[in-house]
């Protein structure tokens, strides 16, 4: 839109212009981690969520407010705020969690991500002797022993 503004005295006239976007866009919120919608997980797991937003309206010099930003966990009600949120969730089943951005102007964008919580087997872990070999004869006064240890998450 051009503004102008005219001023007239005594048959003299002087005008100024000014060029105005109005521009009233939501914020855009992406869900940047997890990369993908879809996610499974372990009962009593923690997941970290993490997001960004942009804003038209909001300049570079004035970024958008963390507390601006609200995750909410459906079903369960669990909430938070901020660019990033951790949810762990005690039992099996699917839940959505919602990111919204609200703006300074009311306006909101939101994105979900499925968590699939599924009831997974907790498996004992492996144990193995390595020293001394089988059928050996250790040696007197020392007995030197050494054992690799590994669970389902990769060795102790």
């Amino acid at each position: 839109h051009v503004l102008t503004a005219t001023a007239a005295s005594e048959g003299q006239s002087a005008s100024a212009t000014v060029t105005v976007h109005v521009d009233n866009s939501a914020p855009v919120l992406t869900i940047t981690d997890p990369a993908t919608s879809n996610v499974s997980t372990c009962p009593n797991t923690p997941v970290t969520l993490r997001a960004s937003v942009a804003d038209v309206n909001n300049p570079v010099t004035a970024p958008f407010p963390a507390a601006n930003v609200a995750w909410s966990v459906s079903p369960g009600g669990a909430t938070a705020s901020g660019f990033s949120a951790t949810f762990s969730f005690p039992t099996a089943g699917a839940r959505t969690v919602t990111a919204t951005a609200t703006d300074e102007r009311g306006l909101t964008s939101s994105a979900m991500v499925t968590i699939d919580v599924a009831t997974c087997v907790d498996l004992p872990p492996t144990v193995t002797i390595t020293n001394p070999p089988v059928g050996a004869v250790p040696g007197q006064p020392d007995l030197v022993v050494d054992a690799n240890a590994f669970d389902a998450s990769g060795p102790y």
